[in-house]
């Protein structure tokens, strides 16, 4: 596979032997997230990301907790985002007041937006990328 990459080296000495497709589960989920799976699911889904045994445990999770986790952390990607693409603008040239503009009136809700105490997830709506319950 890698012989075209390493021309000049025999095929035994090829520095790259595999490449895998798996996840480092500790280091892929985030650490808020994963406190919630400790809590519900117990230590061992780290070590044992497909034991459905412990995956079967996630039910336990309620759903105004598990959506606060998730928009906890949707908010802290988007301030991110925002905070990168101001500084990129700014790096580029764009005046001060410019990287401002779309704050207001578009795109997902500002850091000074939040969803009320208690709020539960839609109950309808695409659900692609998202974990959704069944028999509830």
């Amino acid at each position: 596979m890698w012989r075209k990459v390493w021309k000049s080296f025999p095929v035994e000495d090829v520095p790259i032997g595999s490449i895998t497709n798996g996840v480092h589960m500790p280091t892929w989920v985030a650490p808020d997230m994963a406190q919630l799976f400790d809590r519900y699911l117990g230590y061992n889904w780290k070590e044992d990301p497909d034991c459905m045994r412990i995956w079967n445990n996630a039910e336990a999770i309620p759903d105004a907790e598990l959506w606060r986790t998730h928009e906890r952390l949707r908010e802290r990607l988007v301030d991110f985002v925002r905070r990168r693409l101001r500084k990129q603008l700014l790096d580029k040239g764009a005046r001060q007041k410019e990287t401002h503009g779309g704050r207001r009136g578009s795109g997902p809700p500002g850091p000074d937006h939040r969803p009320s105490p208690g709020g539960s997830p839609p109950t309808s709506g695409p659900t692609c990328c998202s974990w959704t319950r069944t028999g509830s």
